[in-house]
């Protein structure tokens, strides 16, 4: 069972819709439903299923999809499906997405906010949303969604496709050491912000997720890369002409066998 973002979906393994007729996927989703088809059956999802034996794959990743929103599409198929063993594989995704309602649409339209818009974006991103604050949300999320997969006990691996949001943490987390103390009085006399100033400061090795995540230190053990984008920059051609941002056929293939090879392991 897999959840996340475009990346998990297969998007960019095959042009678009759009791009190849002229029209609106939306207008057509027979053409739309053909097209996820077919982005799934070259996604890493689908390729996982093939290498390590599954008896099926469910692939539930969405093009602009948050990671509570993948969370929500988790835990309603299991409920819906209580009877099915599951092998969860989970791809996070950018912290600054979330989901909404969108009431320009004149409907209530649940919808996310993926850092296209144009509206109060200086607010949105300098207020609300800036780094330490994205740094937190990623924080609260993992623990979130460890507990879920523990509650459950399913078997599982998590990884970033394409955001490095660990990465980011590294970079920027410095002053935070020296600044974050003051706040809201609980915030200190509980001591979360010396637990969450030790998860940022051993980010390398994410404790949070377990050994079933793929942590830059992992990476750097097999690939000597810190993300997985510059690996894949380093090994083959990622990116088409006419998608710059997703990956290509051969880059999901290789992504595949990279997990696989973790998940045996894990799993042995």
């Amino acid at each position: 069972l897999s959840v996340g973002d475009s990346f998990a979906f297969g998007q960019g393994t095959v042009q678009h819709p759009t791009f190849i007729q002229g029209i609106s996927a939306d207008s057509d989703d027979e053409q739309r439903q053909e097209w996820k088809k077919v982005c799934n059956s070259n996604s890493y999802v689908k390729h996982i299923e093939t290498e390590l034996n599954f008896k099926q794959s469910v692939n539930l990743a969405l093009p602009g999809c948050s990671d509570e929103l993948s969370l929500i599409n988790l835990e309603t198929w299991l409920n819906k499906n209580p009877k099915e063993k599951v092998f969860l594989l989970f791809s996070l995704t950018d912290p600054q997405r979330q989901i909404f309602f969108d009431k320009q649409k004149q409907i209530d339209f649940l919808d996310t906010f993926k850092y296209t818009g144009d509206k109060n974006l200086d607010y949105y991103y300098g207020e609300l949303n800036n780094d330490i604050s994205l740094t937190f949300k990623t924080y609260q999320f993992r623990k979130s969604l460890k507990r879920f997969i523990d509650t459950n006990n399913i078997k599982h691996y998590i990884f970033s496709p394409r955001d490095n949001m660990d990465e980011r943490i590294i970079k920027r987390r410095k002053n935070w050491n020296n600044t974050i103390d003051e706040g809201i009085d609980h915030w200190n006399k509980l001591g979360i912000a010396d637990d969450f100033k030790e998860w940022m400061n051993s980010i390398e090795d994410e404790k949070t997720l377990g050994d079933n995540y793929l942590t830059i230190n992992k990476l750097l053990s097999i690939k000597k890369e810190k993300t997985i984008f510059d690996w894949l920059k380093n090994t083959c051609k990622p990116l088409l002409s006419y998608d710059d941002v997703h990956y290509s056929k051969e880059a999901h293939n290789m992504i595949s066998q990279l997990l696989s090879a973790q998940i045996r392991q894990n799993n042995a």
